[in-house]
Formats: structure tokens, sequence, C-alpha cells
């Protein structure tokens, strides 16, 4: 694999964590999908994108949902490698 590839490759395994801790933190929180965009002032879909790592999550995005949640940012960036 080339570098460029496993770079890319790596952030897309950032991108699925972030996204699968997110989703976690949701279903612990007892939010919806749509709740958790709204509080990102963002679209369903766009949000969906994020937490099947298609589209990475933006750092402030992350920021609204820790404080959303109550939790540190870190929990959020858990098993990020």
């Amino acid at each position: 694999m080339s570098e460029r590839n496993h770079q890319a490759h790596e952030t897309d395994d950032i991108d699925r964590t972030i996204g699968a801790n997110v989703r976690a933190e949701l279903v612990r929180q007892g939010l919806t999908q749509d709740q958790a965009a709204a509080a990102l002032r963002i679209g369903q879909t766009s949000l969906s994108e994020r937490l099947n790592g298609i589209t990475p999550f933006r750092v402030n995005e992350l920021v609204r949902l820790s404080r959303r949640f109550g939790i540190p940012l870190a929990r959020l960036l858990i098993d990020i490698n």
C-alpha cells in the first residue's frame, strides 16, 4: 500500500471510530439522530454521513456535541490510534 493510500485508510478508520463513539453516546444519552442533527444545525443526512465515517466531523461539531452530552470531548475520541 502506498503511503498516500495508507494515510487515507487511517483517516477513514479515525472517521469511522469517531462516528461510532458519537453513535454510542447518542444511545447512552437517549437522544435521536434528529436531535443531534438539530444541535449541530445540520441535516439528518449530513449527520448520518458523519456517523458512518463518510464525512468527517468538524472539531466545532464534536465540541458542541460534547457540551450537549455533558461529557469531556476526549470521550468522543477514544480508541483513535
